[in-house]
């Protein structure tokens, strides 16, 4: 399964908070009986199913999975599997990020209703729109939430002992208090899933799990955790616990460069070199070319730091520049009796019994050692990225052989 990843929402591009503002949209527009939208997921929570555990065995699984399907029909909305839901790391404190603060943002010059900031309840009875509260940064809320969020990844086990609380009610005490310092809709466990806060803010608090269970890899859990079936889905505890598996992984930070239209629009023949910012704590690292239109020809591509000269010459023995490398498998000429089978902008019919299409754009992460951006990066703020091609024989390949969007750099 292809990782994706949840990147801090105050990280997004200006590009990509769009997509996500026009893909919830999309969802809030949907009925609540259909379950691509956001009334349906919302309602799944609190009213009118009420499925959602607190306080209980089953509190981050459950939310687990809840988040994780909804996080995939945002990806049908926005027509991209690769794109991950973003978290609001309330953890920092602070007001809340300006993506959820103004009812309404600009688009072309003209302003546009935010759907980050309220929707429309139309359940039942009620016709309203979500409304928050307004407790300020220093409320005791907020800074008990902080507080237990460091408190929690403290904890050596995950259900706690008679002399412990554990990981999971520490966490969730947190919780509680980011529902209640929000406070308005998000204060109230019936209609909370309606405010689009709450996504952010459970996606939060996966990932404080997330980096706990990161730092405890020997953690075990009980069978009352493993074997709890999750209401409302086909799958029970255990399904739950081993995120990556379950297909994506959580960033603190994103750098990106755009590359306008293809690898080579910059210097074509060459070798591609920019300058991407770093911050300045991480604990991994990873570098993406976004969108990579599948290669003529098989090549290894061969990411190098801080060295911006680096070219198909450089040793890759025993070179501390060299952060990564990775070979993309070639599609070549096409041969078959469609002349256009290999066109992917084209649709498949619905009844074709082939999977997804091989040539669509795919992105192509490359792992980089911690130490190997630590040491490019310095006291600096930023690094030189140098990628090469190759082929089979190392010659140089033109840099306008492979084809993608952007390009991040990724940390956590």
């Amino acid at each position: 399964m292809a990782t994706y990843v949840r990147p801090d929402i105050t990280t997004l591009s200006k590009r990509d908070l769009r997509r996500l503002r026009e893909g919830i949209a999309k969802m809030q527009s949907y009925a609540f009986t259909d379950n691509r939208g956001f009334l349906y997921w919302s309602g799944r929570h609190g009213f009118p199913t009420y499925d959602c555990p607190h306080h209980t065995p089953d509190f981050l699984t459950w939310h687990r999975a809840y988040i994780l399907a909804f996080e995939r029909a945002l990806q049908d909305a926005m027509d991209d599997a690769t794109f991950g839901l973003p978290y609001w790391d309330w953890t920092r404190g602070g007001e809340l990020p300006e993506a959820f603060a103004d009812a309404t943002y600009r688009v072309s010059g003209e302003d546009q209703p935010n759907p980050l900031y309220s929707t429309r309840i139309l359940v039942g009875s009620e016709d309203r729109w979500t409304s928050r509260g307004s407790n300020p940064p220093t409320h005791p809320w907020l800074v008990h939430a902080m507080d237990r969020a460091t408190a929690a990844q403290q904890e050596s086990s995950f259900e706690g002992s008679p002399f412990g609380a554990g990981f999971q009610a520490v966490v969730e005490s947190g919780h509680d208090a980011i529902h209640g310092w929000v406070s308005g809709d998000m204060g109230s466990v019936a209609f909370s899933a309606y405010d689009p806060l709450f996504w952010f803010h459970h996606c939060n608090v996966d990932r404080l799990w997330a980096v706990w269970q990161d730092a405890h890899v020997d953690a075990t859990y009980s069978a009352r955790v493993r074997n709890a079936p999750l209401t409302g889905f086909t799958s029970i505890g255990a399904d739950m616990i081993d995120f990556r598996a379950l297909g994506y992984e959580y960033v603190v930070a994103r750098s990106e460069t755009e590359v306008t239209e293809t690898f080579g629009s910059l210097q074509a023949g060459q070798c591609f070199t920019t300058r991407i910012p770093v911050p300045s704590h991480f604990d991994g690292s990873s570098l993406l070319l976004r969108h990579v239109r599948p290669p003529g020809q098989t090549l290894e591509v061969r990411v190098f730091l801080d060295d911006e000269y680096a070219d198909a010459q450089t040793p890759i023995e025993d070179n501390p520049k060299l952060a990564s490398r990775r070979v993309l498998f070639g599609h070549a000429s096409c041969t078959g009796s469609d002349p256009v089978h290999c066109d992917w902008r084209r649709p498949r019919d619905p009844k074709d019994p082939r999977g997804p299409h091989h040539r669509l754009p795919f992105d192509a992460s490359f792992p980089i050692p911690t130490e190997t951006l630590r040491r490019a990066r310095g006291s600096r703020k930023s690094v030189h990225v140098t990628v090469v091609l190759v082929d089979e024989n190392g010659d140089l390949v033109p840099a306008d052989k492979l084809a993608f969007e952007r390009v991040d750099l990724l940390t956590r």
